[in-house]
């Protein structure tokens, strides 16, 4: 039975290093989201039903039952694709990912939810500047150099 994390924005897979360094199991996936540390599939729109539909498709070619792991925009996907396709999973876990209509987004989230506004920002983005806005939003240098050096535009 695997366990699979899924990263949240701007992160790769490889935030989640740390936690599965701790773990004694040898069945662990992190996925890489397209346009995160990898290549966007061809023809990928990169919206929310998008990357849903890419989720189920890495989860569908593993062996189940699935343990899943979300994070930030990766707990959104997770919790998405669980109430669409729950005999997917075993167990599912969620966190950082705001569920509430009434939610305020950070300043970075409005704008990216602007169409057009979230790719200008981003494709402007150099890994200096993605770098020093991790860390003052409290991210340890050594990481946010290892997720700014993988960001690529979705």
């Amino acid at each position: 039975m695997p366990v699979v994390f899924v990263h949240g924005v701007p992160d790769t897979q490889h935030v989640w290093d740390a936690v599965v360094s701790r773990l004694d199991r040898r069945d662990v996936v992190r996925v890489s989201l397209p346009g995160f540390g990898c290549p966007v599939p061809e023809g990928f729109s990169a919206t929310k039903e998008s990357y849903v539909d890419w989720l189920i498709g890495q989860l569908t070619g593993l062996p189940s039952p699935i343990d899943i792991v979300g994070h930030d925009w990766g707990a959104l996907l997770t919790v998405r694709v669980v109430s669409l396709r729950p005999t997917l999973v075993q167990s599912w876990a969620a966190g950082g990912a705001p569920l509430d209509r009434e939610y305020v987004w950070h300043q970075a989230a409005q704008a990216w939810q602007i169409p057009g506004k979230g790719e200008q920002i981003m494709a402007a983005m150099t890994p200096e500047a993605m770098t020093a806005a991790l860390v003052s939003a409290g991210v340890p240098l050594g990481d946010a150099v290892k997720t700014a050096a993988g960001w690529t535009t979705p």
